[in-house]
């Protein structure tokens, strides 16, 4: 191979390397507080609350199965930057008030989390994306799959399971007044569960479509949390 066209070759792998690194460096993410003009971030571990936009839906084929007016979480942050981690210990589902949310096939119908692979749940930032994935158990421990059951008042019990992690999206915040920390489930395949246990009336599969905000879980406030990205 001739001197110029080693040369050539290299000019264009240094030009490659140039245009391609820098679009694949991973970004960190970090939740923080606003202090005015300034985000500031806090020291894991520190508690986190999430709270329902609107209602928390489990559809199937554009079809509402079942419907939640609120829900909430709650949870450990683990680790605060450039991944997120975060332990959820409690999830609750449920119409106004403390009564059972509503369904197109069972009637009322109570979210139960804690039977068989519920809480606690691992939350993760995704580095270089702004996407979350949720699994069964503590970010510690081993995976495992995430189940919830639905104790309905017309069909009894339906009990559904995913057993690869979840995935969504999340904002950021990149200015002073910039949007609250809100993470986002869609229907699809990211968020499907399949029929475990149940009457054949239970629905064979459905997937979430639900956002939650986050605030610190402080006795006495709850502070809205901010998403920060960085190089």
């Amino acid at each position: 191979m001739s001197k110029k066209l080693i040369l050539a070759c290299m000019s264009v792998a240094a030009f490659a390397a140039f245009v391609v690194l820098p679009a694949t460096a991973s970004a960190g993410a970090a939740l923080c507080e606003t202090e005015g003009s300034v985000c500031k971030t806090p020291t894991a571990p520190f508690l986190v609350h999430a709270v329902s936009e609107g209602h928390a839906n489990f559809v199937s084929g554009g079809t509402t199965l079942v419907t939640c007016e609120t829900a909430t979480m709650t949870g450990t942050v683990i680790k605060n930057g450039p991944v997120v981690e975060g332990n959820i210990t409690t999830a609750d589902f449920h119409n106004k008030g403390t009564t059972p949310c509503s369904s197109s096939f069972g009637g009322a119908t109570t979210v139960d989390t804690n039977i068989g692979n519920g809480v606690p749940w691992c939350l993760k930032s995704v580095e270089g994306k702004d996407e979350w994935t949720l699994r069964g158990n503590s970010c510690t421990l081993a995976s495992r799959s995430v189940t919830f059951v639905l104790t309905t008042t017309n069909i009894g019990t339906c009990k559904y399971n995913r057993t690869t992690p979840l995935t969504g999206t999340f904002n950021t915040h990149e200015e002073a007044g910039g949007p609250q920390a809100t993470l986002k489930a869609s229907p699809g395949e990211s968020t499907k569960f399949t029929k475990e246990e149940g009457s054949i009336l239970c629905p064979g599969s459905g997937e979430l479509e639900m956002s939650f905000t986050l605030t610190t879980d402080n006795p006495s406030t709850f502070t809205p949390l901010y998403i920060e990205t960085s190089p």
